[in-house]
């Protein structure tokens, strides 16, 4: 009997702790998301004033000297978000897009580094 009401509490133990951990993992990755679209929308208006126009690819950032960033994220999907960019001289679109998505918030940077948020 006293074994099963260890099993019992280690039971709920689990069933508390479990559904926290996955909160603190989703989290994490929203904060890993923005903070890659912060990285990458600095990158750009870095570029932007060296070259008075903006990168047309991440690879323009890439290959300067000094690089102003050192991946490319675009078209990847890492960390529970999913990657696109859009970028012309006068103008970028960085969107992270929450996979699967609709469960979590995403987010889309637009020149001048505003940030727009939309989901859940």
């Amino acid at each position: 009997m006293e074994i099963v009401m260890v099993l019992v509490v280690i039971g709920l133990l689990v069933a508390i702790i479990v559904p926290k951990l996955n909160s603190v993992r989703f989290e994490a990755q929203d904060v890993y998301a923005r903070k890659t679209l912060e990285g990458i929308g600095a990158a750009m208006e870095a570029y932007r004033k060296d070259y008075g126009v903006y990168p047309t690819s991440m690879m323009d950032m890439i290959a300067a000297v000094p690089p102003y960033i050192t991946r490319d994220v675009c078209g990847t999907t890492e960390s529970g978000y999913s990657y696109e960019c859009s970028m012309a001289v006068d103008a970028y679109t960085i969107s992270a897009v929450s996979v699967p998505i609709g469960e979590r918030t995403s987010w889309t940077m637009l020149e001048g580094m505003d940030i727009l948020e939309y989901g859940p």
